[in-house]
């Protein structure tokens, strides 16, 4: 797309050029320049590597590896000029290398990225130098980063069972060839997520100028596609409907309302309502929703450290193997009851409303009312 300057008594083109004319590196410059502004080329996106190669037995590299507000992982490759030939193929193995990433190897490699930030180190050495001075201990940059992370995700503590749930890729280049292009667009059909983002450089007298457009889809038909794809996912897949979504519930128990919540803090908070205010029991609970396991517990009363070591140790000794991830284990999040502590599941998609309505009906006199958030 040309651009053009705009005056009074005339209308100009701007000449094009090349990031490489120009001198530009891809990834001393280029690189180094939209990991500061990802926004440009991947709205809603927290960059947590770069030069990411975390597996054994390979030698490449993604360029810039995020993630996005609902907690998919984004895979970012650039290309400088229009050399990108089967950069979607190169992007699509490193999606499948980093599909089962967990929050905690995510915020690893965070951490590792932070560190090598000058503006990070010079602030570290700074807290050093303070902290030495008044006798405190300076933060780790990995709990910063794990605090960044979950700030962003709007989350309270990690939620494995919706993290990395999707890989996205963003493939980023001054031109694509249409080979590229219509492999993408048969790949995002198949419900594939790939965005084709152009950056065109313009030379303005001593001015740099750059144009940046997403190709693949273009913005006006991203919401449509979207809709597309996962209509045909559900009548590839015969289900008609459902499927994993995002959507966050406002409830409304003994007077107060939680609003804007996940489906497991949904559920677990109409259950710990019908335990605590009715009298009843998980076992009354059991009865009512149908769940593989609702409950982890151990008998005594214990803090969430203890609690979780009890569970991984149960399994060392012949019991049940229970992931104490797949439990809500944090601090005021544990029941203690009968003698013993009990631990709520965190595992909830498809059956989250079905849960709801049958504590409802189980229940009538607690009084639970819930609805889908108004602002999403």
């Amino acid at each position: 797309m040309p651009l053009y300057t705009l005056s009074n008594t005339a209308i100009a083109a701007v000449p094009t050029t090349s990031f490489s004319a120009v001198g530009l590196q891809e990834r001393g410059d280029l690189q180094r320049l939209l990991k500061e502004h990802i926004a440009i080329v991947s709205p809603e996106t927290l960059v947590i590597a770069e030069e990411f190669g975390a597996w054994d037995a390979s030698y490449r590299r993604i360029d810039l590896l995020g993630v996005s507000r609902d907690g998919s992982l984004v895979v970012i490759e650039l290309k400088r000029d229009d050399t990108g030939a089967h950069m979607e193929l190169q992007a699509l193995r490193y999606a499948a290398m980093v599909a089962r990433m967990t929050f905690d190897q995510a915020v690893n490699a965070y951490h590792s990225y932070l560190s090598r930030q000058p503006s990070v180190v010079a602030s570290a050495q700074a807290d050093r130098r303070t902290a030495a001075t008044d006798g405190r201990a300076p933060g780790t940059s990995r709990e910063e980063g794990r605090a960044k992370l979950l700030e962003f995700l709007g989350w309270d503590e990690p939620d494995e069972a919706a993290f990395a749930q999707d890989v996205r890729i963003v493939l980023v280049a001054a031109d694509f060839s249409r080979e590229l292009t219509t492999s993408v667009m048969w790949l995002n059909e198949r419900d594939l997520d790939i965005r084709c983002v152009q950056l065109r450089p313009y030379q303005l007298g001593d001015q740099l100028l750059m144009q940046v457009e997403q190709v693949i889809p273009i913005r006006e038909a991203s919401e449509y596609q979207v809709q597309v794809r996962e209509k045909a996912r559900q009548e590839r897949a015969g289900t008609g409907g459902g499927g994993a979504d995002w959507t966050r519930y406002d409830l409304t128990v003994g007077g107060a309302t939680l609003t804007r919540l996940y489906k497991r803090r949904l559920v677990y908070h109409a259950v710990r309502h019908v335990i605590e205010q009715l009298d009843k029991t998980p076992e009354d609970i059991d009865k009512v929703v149908r769940h593989s396991r609702l409950w982890a517990w151990l008998d005594g009363e214990h803090t969430p450290e203890s609690f979780r070591a009890g569970l991984a140790a149960l399994g060392e000794d012949g019991g049940p193997r229970l992931d104490p991830r797949r439990f809500l284990t944090g601090d005021g999040e544990l029941l203690h009851l009968q003698g013993r502590t009990y631990a709520f599941t965190n595992q909830w998609g498809l059956n989250t409303v079905p849960a709801m309505d049958a504590l409802r009906a189980a229940f009538p006199e607690a009084e639970i009312l819930y609805e889908a958030s108004t602002d999403g």
